[in-house]
Formats: structure tokens, C-alpha cells, sequence
């Protein structure tokens, strides 16, 4: 889901705030892991470990 806001965000112009997307995008990661969801509150992950839910970050630094 983040994926498609930052990639709409920066086709609109929101450039600053795509990177705030992806940067938080990125927290998430490097407090869980790759992990299948995260808890939009606190951050938390939870379910499958190192499950492709949470890849799109890589993908989202290339097209920033």
C-alpha cells in the first residue's frame, strides 16, 4: 500500500512528502525486520518473518 501512495504522491509533485512515506516506510523495517505486517501504531511487526509484504521498501528507494 505504501508503494502506491508514494508513487502518486510524487506523480502529483508531493516529492517531500513521498520521502517521508518511504522514510517511515524504512523505519519500519530496521526496528522489524522484513515481516508480513506491521502495527501502524507502534511499529511493531508481526507474522511471517522475511516475507515479501514488507520488500516494496527496497523497491521504493530505486524510484525515489
Amino acid at each position: 500500500m505504501n508503494w502506491l501512495i508514494l508513487m502518486r504522491l510524487k506523480e502529483y509533485g508531493y516529492v517531500e512528502r513521498a520521502g517521508e512515506v518511504l522514510s517511515k516506510s524504512m523505519r519500519l523495517v530496521e526496528m522489524s525486520g522484513f515481516m508480513a505486517f506491521h502495527n501502524s501504531r507502534t511499529g511493531k511487526g508481526y507474522g511471517k518473518t522475511n516475507y515479501g509484504m514488507s520488500t516494496p521498501v527496497v523497491y521504493m528507494l530505486s524510484r525515489l
